[in-house]
């Protein structure tokens, strides 16, 4: 029980860490350029611990250089996703690919287990039910679908990075 509690209180802690340290990030100018695929790794390890889940990244490529607030958001999305993932849908497995095309930022988060019920309009492939993820892809300009697969569930994103 002893050694449950301390994990507990260090979980906690890192996430109080964290948040801190993305509220500094929030604070950024937007043209200051951050690599992405390190906080999106660290993240996921952080949620994986946090979840008790299993939680993998395949990266772009070596270095996917964004503007500040572009992974703010990035984060944020990809924390909502895993949360309502695990809580909803009972996901054990998520898998969080990124690719960059044509300006573009593409994510596609699946999980291997339940679908991600929470997040599909009236229990249907589609539109996204979440409204504080629907909002904040919309400050984004970008755009979602949902999707059952054969066993579990697939959320692609496609994030513009010019959003002048």
């Amino acid at each position: 029980v002893r050694s449950a509690i301390l994990q507990l209180q260090s979980t906690v802690a890192e996430e109080q860490r964290t948040f801190r340290e993305i509220l500094d990030e929030g604070h950024r100018a937007s043209t200051e350029a951050v690599e992405l695929n390190a906080i999106l790794a660290n993240r996921l390890l952080a949620l994986s611990k946090q979840w008790g889940v299993d939680c993998s990244f395949v990266p772009f490529a070596n270095d996917l250089m964004v503007d500040g607030n572009t992974a703010v958001e990035v984060e944020f999305i990809i924390r909502e996703v895993v949360s309502n993932s695990v809580q909803h849908g009972r996901a054990k497995n998520i898998v969080v690919r990124i690719s960059l095309v044509d300006g573009m930022l593409l994510l596609a988060i699946t999980n291997s287990e339940d679908r991600l019920r929470e997040m599909i309009e009236n229990g249907t492939d589609g539109e996204i039910k979440s409204k504080s993820l629907a909002r904040r892809l919309t400050s984004l300009r970008a755009s979602a679908y949902a999707d059952g697969v054969l066993k579990g569930s697939l959320l692609s994103i496609r994030i513009p990075l010019s959003r002048n």
